[in-house]
């Protein structure tokens, strides 16, 4: 069985306390091309994200790449 690869940085795009604006959201971001997901935080927050970037600035980067093109509206 081939390891699993470790994950990265990832954008995190919304968290919301309604699990329907997270669904709304990731579809949304998937609509436009992006790998989104949202999972339950121990927060009990639903979050939103996508990306698994090598590097925190690399992640930041393409959310900021993101944001100017107005894919997403903060991270």
């Amino acid at each position: 069985m081939p390891a699993l690869e470790l994950m990265g940085y990832t954008i995190q795009a919304g968290a919301f306390r309604n699990a329907e604006n997270a669904v709304r959201l990731t579809e949304v971001l998937k609509d436009k091309g992006l790998d989104a997901t949202y999972f339950v935080a121990p927060d009990k927050l639903f979050k939103v994200r996508f990306g698994n970037f090598p590097t925190k600035e690399k992640a930041r980067q393409r959310a900021q790449s993101l944001k100017e093109s107005g894919v997403i509206e903060e991270y």
